[in-house]
């Protein structure tokens, strides 16, 4: 059980210091992947921005 906090704190601290100095984190192996292929695809790509109602339309 001590073990298990003490791994939720250790990545408490982790998540909020990465989010202070605005770097990407995840914590599972496909979310991470997601996030490089976005990144990827964003020095490729125009980023847009559109409304619900823009695709609907």
């Amino acid at each position: 059980m001590f073990s298990m906090l003490h791994s939720k704190r250790k990545f408490g601290r982790i998540r909020s210091t990465a989010i202070a100095q605005k770097i990407s984190h995840a914590t599972k192996l496909s979310a991470a992947e997601a996030s490089v292929k976005a990144m990827r695809s964003l020095k490729t790509k125009e980023f847009t921005v559109k409304s619900i109602q823009e695709y609907h339309a």
